[in-house]
């Protein structure tokens, strides 16, 4: 039986067979045989595999010599101009896979060398940063020591050089006005990256103790000396504890009219301005308001339920106001203020009055007699100087301010209280209770009464003028 060639993939199969049974290609009708039988195939299945395709040059010798033609010229396709090595890549295009096989294991070795490169290095990096195996020392190490009961570190145990402190400076003094209340000792080093620990010692633990960082506790009433150290240096700082015997009372120890003693003075009385809550409070005992000659308002002391206490108002200038239980009139404009106050169970309440208009003359006085001349903003009763003095907890200020006598320089923390307060005769401490105090900056501390309260880190100044002495105290307060 005769054998067909494919015009396509070059094969040989029965002339009887349709199409090719290997690309598909379907039988030209022009299409060549070639002799041979098919029992004569090596494959046994009535096709012979060739390769090239119809213009190759060996199928076209055999399909020349399957038909006894002589060879003739025969017009070579464009493809057979190719060069040579396009040529034998398209008669054989097996080789094309195998080209490509070393090209694609070179690139996947490339980048397996460059992950394995990589891991190295963030492999060296953290051994040498985070597990020091060069024995080099870690520069966050602070300076200042976790105890200071442990002794100094000394050379040998670091394990790289030495850096000795060469400077230590350390506050002088500092003051404690609360119980339990806390100061950081304020301090400094050169150089900053000494390896001298800083060690604090309390000189006398049931006056003020210390910790490791150097933030000093007040524990009782007097005074302890902190010393510091680091290295070859030593400082000393002087804590004074002014505490009146334990925690600062919330309210002025010596009350001068209590009615009700029994009955605490803060949970249950308060201020009433006309009756109801004041506009302006300051603090929790005091308001300030402005009126006209002629007007007049009401001042009480309520409890909860709201009935009037009996007390007694006072003005602390005469000619200004008439007071008629807790009605107060007004008669005469005031320059600057006065102030209208009582004392009930163990606090101080009291309204600064700005009294503003033509005067008007009062009931019982005299029409033809001409009126009293305006004074200054001055206290009733004009005092010697010297009767009157600065109090701080009771007790004289441990510091002053710039060495001002009637002065004191206090520090507390925030939240922290003092009881401020001004007597006449040293000896007999009789507490003065119609001061008005004033701040340099009310943000920092206030006052309710004659108690100072810490608000916020900062300082401030506090002043009055009484009995023609002025009073200043300076207030720093930490955080």
């Amino acid at each position: 039986m005769e054998k067909v060639i494919c015009d396509v993939c070059g094969i040989g199969y029965p002339e009887t067979a349709a199409q090719c049974p290997i690309c598909g290609c379907a039988r030209a009708d022009s299409g060549h045989t070639s002799a041979g039988n098919t029992s004569d195939s090596q494959e046994g299945n009535g096709y012979t595999p060739t390769k090239g395709g119809r213009f190759s040059k060996a199928n076209v010798r055999k399909r020349l010599k399957a038909a006894q033609i002589q060879p003739v010229p025969v017009e070579i396709p464009v493809r057979v101009s190719e060069p040579e090595p396009e040529e034998e890549d398209y008669d054989d295009y097996d080789y094309d896979d195998v080209d490509d096989e070393p090209s694609s294991n070179r690139g996947l070795i490339v980048i397996v060398v460059v992950l394995l490169l990589a891991i190295i290095a963030v492999a060296s990096y953290i051994a040498i940063v985070h597990f020091d195996i060069f024995g080099t020392n870690d520069p966050t190490t602070p300076v200042v020591t976790t105890s200071p009961t442990e002794s100094s570190t000394s050379p040998t145990e670091f394990t790289g050089v030495r850096v000795p402190c060469t400077s230590l400076s350390v506050d002088h003094k500092i003051t404690l006005v609360e119980q339990g209340g806390t100061m950081q000792l304020s301090f400094s080093v050169e150089p900053i990256d000494t390896t001298d620990e800083v060690k604090f010692v309390s000189s006398d633990e049931s006056v003020a103790k210390v910790d490791a960082t150097g933030r000093v506790t007040a524990v009782g009433d007097g005074e302890a000396v902190i010393t510091v150290t680091c290295g070859d240096f030593m400082k000393q700082c002087t804590v004074s504890c002014v505490l009146n015997g334990t925690d600062v009372p919330t309210t002025p120890a010596e009350p001068s009219q209590p009615t009700t003693p029994s009955e605490p003075a803060e949970t249950k009385y308060e201020l009433r301005l006309n009756g109801t809550k004041p506009a302006y409070p300051i603090g929790d005992y005091s308001c300030e308001a402005t009126f006209k000659t002629g007007g007049s308002f009401t001042l009480k002391v309520v409890d909860e339920s709201g009935e009037a206490m009996n007390v007694v108002w006072t003005a602390s200038k005469d000619g200004y106001v008439l007071i008629e239980g807790n009605t107060i009139t007004c008669y005469k404009p005031v320059t600057g203020h006065i102030v209208i106050s009582c004392e009930y169970a163990g606090n101080t309440y009291s309204c600064i009055v700005r009294i503003n208009g033509d005067p008007i003359d009062f009931p019982t006085e005299d029409p033809d007699q001409p009126d009293t001349p305006d004074t200054p903003d001055t206290p009733d009763t004009p005092a010697d100087p010297q009767e009157y003095f600065l109090r701080i907890n009771g007790a004289e200020p441990v510091y002053q301010y710039n060495g001002q006598p009637n002065s004191a320089d206090v520090s507390l923390t925030v939240n922290g209280k003092f009881r401020l307060t001004i007597v006449q005769d040293a000896e007999l401490e009789k507490p003065v209770n119609d001061v008005v105090w004033t701040f340099s900056d009310d943000t920092v501390c206030s006052i309710s009464g004659n108690q100072v309260t810490g608000i916020q880190k900062g300082t401030c100044t506090i002043t009055a003028e009484y009995g023609g002495i002025t009073f200043v105290i300076f207030v720093r307060v930490s955080g």
